[in-house]
């Protein structure tokens, strides 16, 4: 056997027969730019809309804090004239307060004057049961007095001699 001198392998690739018949050589067709939005950016335009992003987003937000800002201004009115509006409140519930403890000082009056009027009742029918002892007693005195005045009078009238008239 003859020694063959080696020679260096080379990588094996695949070839479709058509590239094995033919080698087509890949021609560079250059496509034209039509529209702007094809054309590639710069590493310094990226940074320039990166830029122009945060400080719209930065605009948003310092847009949308004093909208908040303003709303918290409005929340702040809101619970001060609820604050106003409790204080109010509650000068209106001592007010009632104020008015129920008049209530009440009226119903403990009005109480003591029922005892007063129940205690002068009681003596009043004391009273007017003397009253009535004295009406009937004067009434039988004066009875007493008219039959008294009559049994006088008829003695008067039967002791009573004819005068004669001096004419």
């Amino acid at each position: 056997m003859a020694l063959k001198k080696q020679m260096p392998k080379k990588p094996l690739t695949l070839r479709s027969k058509k590239a094995n018949s033919k080698k087509i050589k890949a021609k560079k067709t250059i496509i034209p730019i039509l529209n702007t939005k094809d054309l590639p950016a710069t590493q310094g335009m990226l940074t320039l809309v990166q830029n122009q992003i945060k400080t719209g987003l930065l605009s948003l937000d310092k847009k949308t804090q004093s909208r908040f800002d303003t709303v918290d201004a409005r929340f702040s009115q809101v619970d001060a004239e609820f604050a106003n509006m409790r204080s109010e409140f509650s000068k209106i519930d001592s007010r009632f307060s104020e008015i129920d403890s008049k209530f009440a000082s009226l119903h403990s009056e009005l109480s003591r004057i029922a005892v007063i009027i129940e205690a002068q009742d009681s003596r009043n029918r004391f009273v007017l049961e003397g009253y009535e002892q004295i009406y009937y007693r004067q009434d039988r005195f004066e009875q007493k007095i008219d039959r008294r005045v009559q049994a006088l009078e008829e003695i008067i009238a039967t002791n009573a001699k004819p005068t004669p008239d001096p004419a």
